[in-house]
């Protein structure tokens, strides 16, 4: 696939957040700065917010942490 077809989307998003309609937002990464910001025209809301970047590695390394950081701290509410 060449690299102009790829983008990350990665962020500091619950999925019931977004379901819920609650605001957030999250990052789209590309080396292809259309791509990321067709993704993110694609899933821009009132409640969802993309920023676009060209940071692929610092998106998807950014998101793993988060996971991590989530999984080792979770709360009452499961989350």
């Amino acid at each position: 696939m060449p690299l102009e077809q790829i983008a990350v989307v990665s962020g500091p998003n619950i999925a019931r957040e977004i379901a819920a309609r609650e605001p957030a937002a999250t990052t789209v990464a590309s080396k292809h700065l259309p791509t990321a910001h067709a993704v993110a025209d694609a899933c821009h809301t009132a409640y969802f917010r993309p920023y676009v970047h060209d940071d692929v590695v610092g998106a998807e390394l950014g998101g793993c942490v988060k996971e991590r950081h989530r999984l080792g701290l979770r709360d009452d509410r499961g989350g």
